[in-house]
């Protein structure tokens, strides 16, 4: 083998790996490309999409809040459920599309005597979900919160209104100022003793006020 062909053996190797070298750089590049693409092409889950067919309702309370705020509390039997709240007129509706309702909990819930603005609450069946109808009277403000696997609707009565069936600052004042100044015009009575069945205390209390008294 002479100098030359020895030398031309050599470049022509260098050649090879070099251009095995670029080959394996472009197919390095090539194959990252691919993986960039299939990364990007990867839409982000939403939670509520994602959520359990089987996802119900488990429980349904309603509370008395600060300033008469009534409280409706939903509970579910797992996360990912999706409540849509939206105001109609006097009515709040609360629609939950992914969360079935049990046949338990598809009663109307009469809050009347909670002295908020919400007066009633109509729970039913909607599709293959559930809804459920607030009924309110008086000026309102709805706000919505949703903590792991409970969802919160709050209906607070408008700033400088009470609740409906609650009674205002106002209301109590002017009342104490008519007492005040209508005073006692009853006769005075002193009673006079240490121990003695309530019973006797009441029967004399009736008898001074001309009350019958119930034995």
């Amino acid at each position: 083998m002479t100098f030359s062909n020895a030398r031309r053996l050599r470049l022509v190797r260098r050649h090879a790996v070099f251009q095995a070298c670029a080959m394996g750089f472009a197919l390095a590049l090539a194959s990252g490309s691919a993986f960039s693409a299939a990364a990007l092409k990867q839409p982000a889950q939403d939670p509520a999409k994602t959520a359990p067919a089987s996802l119900a309702v488990s429980k349904i309370d309603f509370k008395r809040g600060e300033d008469g705020t009534g409280r409706l509390i939903l509970q579910f039997d797992g996360q990912g459920a999706s409540p849509d709240l939206r105001t109609q007129g006097d009515n709040v509706l609360v629609d939950i599309s992914n969360a079935r309702l049990p046949a338990e909990l598809q009663r109307p819930l009469n809050v009347t005597d909670f002295a908020t603005p919400v007066q009633r609450v109509e729970v039913k069946p909607s599709g293959s979900g559930s809804q459920l109808v607030l009924s309110t009277k008086g000026a309102f403000d709805s706000l919505a919160y949703q903590t792991g696997n409970e969802y919160v609707v709050e209906i607070t009565p408008r700033k400088g209104q009470p609740a409906v069936g609650g009674v205002s600052a106002a209301a109590v004042t002017q009342a104490a100022a008519q007492i005040a100044a209508r005073g006692y015009s009853g006769r005075p009575v002193t009673f006079n003793f240490q121990d003695v069945p309530v019973r006797t205390v009441l029967q004399l209390i009736a008898e001074e006020s001309n009350l019958n008294s119930r034995p």
